[in-house]
Parts: structure tokens; C-alpha cells; sequence
């Protein structure tokens, strides 16, 4: 599953409150003291100063733990080809290759659009992505003059799938 920005920020934010309470709570069952609820976030004394500063140290080692770790899935999700898709660009032609990477990074797009990203010809244009509309890499729907592109339900990710 991809996360976005925002879930990321939201998952690390969870860790470290979940880090802070748990190991407030530990502290607390194995040093003594107040009852759990009393000491948290309390930095009037000199003791639940530290349980409070040290369950806070432990929980941004989480959030951090957990911020490599997105980056790590992240980066190795770069590194290997998405599944069928990225076995499907390796048998594919140059010219087919390049409007599959232009609808990777937009969905979907008019073929006049393509006809000026990618600087080919309006006939160019329409071969190519008729011959991929064929090998049902994409799917071609009218609209007026033009035609809209966008990659097989087959090859769409979770994002793009929701669009729709």
C-alpha cells in the first residue's frame, strides 16, 4: 500500500504519542511514584521531570525509527519495476514505452497533449496509442476531437483507481 504525505506525517505522529504513553506507563509501573494519568506531561517536579523527558526521548526515537523506515520501503518501491507493468514496459517499443512513462506521471491525458509533450505527430501519436489501446496497455475514450489516455484498470495503482 502507497502512502501520501500526510498518512506518513499521521502514522509517525501516532508512533511517537504511542511510544510517550507506553513508556511513561512502564516507568511508572517499574520506578513507583504517581498513578500513571498524574505524571503525564507534568514537569513541576524534579522526578516526573525525567519520566516525562525520558518517555518523550523514547518516543521521537520511535517516530524516527518509524520516518526510515517509510523512506526505506519508499526507496526500495523506486528500485524494482511495479509488478506486471514493469514486466509489460520491458517488451514494449521505445515510442510505446514513452507514453506509458507520460500516463505513469499523469493518469490520464488527451492524445493532443501527448502530441506536444513527447513533440511527435498527430498520426505518430495515434498509431502508438491505438497499437497500445490493442495490447490493452491503455484505454482510449473519446472526447470531442480528441481522445483521452490512460493506462488498463490492469495497470493502475491504488491512487489512480480511486479517481475513477
Amino acid at each position: 500500500m502507497k502512502l501520501d504525505q500526510t498518512s506518513k506525517s499521521m502514522l509517525m505522529l501516532l508512533g511517537v504519542l504511542a511510544a510517550y504513553m507506553l513508556s511513561i506507563g512502564l516507568i511508572n509501573a517499574l520506578f513507583g511514584g504517581e498513578k500513571y494519568g498524574d505524571t503525564l506531561m507534568d514537569f513541576s517536579t524534579g522526578t516526573n521531570r525525567v519520566k516525562n523527558l525520558l518517555s518523550l526521548a523514547a518516543g521521537l526515537a520511535t517516530g524516527l525509527g518509524i520516518s526510515i523506515m517509510l523512506q526505506e520501503r519508499q526507496a526500495e518501491r523506486r528500485k524494482r519495476p511495479e509488478g506486471e507493468l514493469g514486466a509489460t514496459k520491458k517488451v514494449l517499443s521505445k515510442d510505446e514505452r514513452k507514453i506509458v512513462e507520460e500516463l505513469e506521471k499523469t493518469e490520464e491525458i488527451t492524445q493532443d497533449s501527448l502530441r506536444f509533450r513527447l513533440g511527435w505527430s498527430k498520426a505518430k501519436v495515434s498509431a502508438v496509442a491505438s497499437a497500445l489501446d490493442r495490447l490493452d496497455v491503455v484505454q482510449r475514450q473519446r472526447e470531442g476531437k480528441t481522445y483521452i489516455v490512460k493506462l488498463s484498470k490492469r495497470f493502475r495503482t491504488v491512487k489512480q483507481t480511486e479517481k475513477i
